[in-house]
């Protein structure tokens, strides 16, 4: 008697993890998604922090009227140590270039911060931004 597998088996393996993978792969690749999709949102929150640490850290550069503002570039701050050198864009995997700035607006008697791209002229919106 001869040991082995038969062509029908063998086949009846390959359907059924040919199955497996077509459900596996797309749930995996999900995953990713999504991972590096929160990644993105909490690299560009980092980023609102280091604007808040250097605008803490230079008050006498913030507007004193209500709709002024003040830019600093991502470049800048990591040059000044509020951010780490190896940062790069989450969505394109290359270093952030100095069109993005931390834009630090004087609203009333508070400060809102927000990331601009001062090449499109756009404020960013981590959220849609990461997930394109």
């Amino acid at each position: 008697m001869k040991k082995g597998f038969t062509l029908a088996e063998l086949l009846g393996v390959l359907v059924v993890l040919a199955l497996i993978s077509m459900i596996a792969i797309p749930s995996v690749a999900n995953v990713i998604k999504d991972y590096k999709n929160q990644a993105c949102v909490i690299q560009f929150s980092y980023v609102i922090e280091a604007g808040k640490s250097w605008a803490s850290n230079n008050l006498d550069k913030l507007p004193n009227t209500t709709g002024e503002y003040v830019d600093i570039t991502i470049l800048d701050l990591i040059e000044y140590g509020y951010l780490a050198e190896d940062l790069v864009n989450p969505k394109t995997k290359a270093a952030f270039s100095s069109y993005f700035v931390v834009r630090i607006t004087k609203n009333l008697k508070v400060f809102e911060y927000t990331i601009f791209d001062t090449n499109s002229a756009l404020t960013i919106n981590t959220t849609t931004y990461c997930e394109n």
